[in-house]
Order: structure tokens, then sequence, then C-alpha cells
């Protein structure tokens, strides 16, 4: 299935921002968006296009690649966006608390 191979690259995508999020301390961000894309656009789209459109299996690859492309580009927006400046503070104040 073509559309597998497709959802890699977003799932490698999606991999660099979680771990762009846990550097900078953020995990919640990207908890909170993987819960809400997932239950809310994700699960709705794949049951639709599985079932209500009857494209079975491919319905349902399609809803989870477009949540994982729509997670990776939300958790890269919000890391593009962050003040870098200001999460390497907190990780210093993080780091000297123990």
């Amino acid at each position: 299935m073509p559309l597998v191979a497709v959802m890699q690259v977003f799932d490698g995508l999606a991999a660099v921002a979680h771990g762009l999020l846990r550097g900078i301390g953020k995990q919640s961000f990207g908890g909170y968006a993987n819960l809400s894309i997932y239950y809310l656009l994700a699960l709705p789209i794949s049951f639709a296009t599985a079932f209500a459109l009857d494209w079975k299996l491919i319905g349902l690859w399609l809803g989870t690649t477009i949540g994982l492309a729509l997670v990776a580009a939300v958790e890269f927006w919000y890391t593009c966006v962050s003040d870098w400046e200001q999460s390497a503070r907190d990780a210093e104040h993080r780091n000297a608390a123990g």
C-alpha cells in the first residue's frame, strides 16, 4: 500500500517534532496535540472514509495518515513560535533543581 509508505514520512517528521518538544520541556503540548487531533479529526476521518465511503482499509489508513501529518505540522509550528531562550533558561532551572 503506497499510502502506508507516505505515512512513514509523516511518522518520521512527527518523531522529530516530539523530540524537539521533549527537548524544550513542552511534552504536555505534544500530548494534547496528539490526543485532540487523533480523536477529533483522524478517527472521524478514518471511520467516514472506511465505512461511509466504503474505502475499507485504505480509508482507515488515510485518516491515520492525515492525523499524523497534522500532528507533525502543529508540533513543528509550536516549536517555531516557542521562545528558545526562555526554554533554555527553564531547562537550566530544572537541571539545577535536580
